[in-house]
């Protein structure tokens, strides 16, 4: 069986963003716009870290969660800026500017952990909870 290699496809994030320029040649003016193509660019983890949050002159003002994200991000800088303009097919940005902001600030939500606590003597008594049931139902 031969493979075969198609070179006219695209990504679906690629394809998605060309969507939303053609629908609308003035929403690359919104911030909306600017969030949405953010969200695509560097993707689900990055995204829940960061908010865009104003558009001036042709720089991008980005929020992040933790100053840990800013060296992630700044390898990504030109890669960002780049797909953003191919996706609106004009120069919208020039430089990206990265501010700390709290997570509360970016409306994220921080995981919660359920704290779970277990004792020892509470998993003995569920598992033979479970094996004097199984032999229970064997014998009815």
């Amino acid at each position: 069986m031969s493979k075969k290699n198609y070179t006219g496809w695209e990504t679906i994030r690629s394809v998605l963003a060309k969507s939303v320029t053609q629908i609308d040649d003035n929403a690359t003016k919104s911030l909306a716009w600017y969030d949405f193509q953010w969200r695509l660019v560097v993707g689900k983890d990055l995204a829940s870290v960061t908010k865009v949050k104003k558009i001036s002159s042709k720089s991008l003002f980005v929020s992040v969660s933790d100053r840990v994200w800013v060296s992630a991000l700044d390898s990504l800088r030109e890669k960002i800026i780049n797909t953003i303009n191919q996706h609106a097919g004009s120069v919208l940005v020039n430089r990206i500017v990265f501010q700390e902001s709290s997570v509360a600030d970016l409306g994220i939500k921080k995981p919660t952990k359920e704290k779970k606590s277990y004792s020892l003597e509470q998993n003995k008594i569920q598992t033979l909870k479970s094996e004097v049931g199984d032999q229970y139902e064997e014998y009815t």
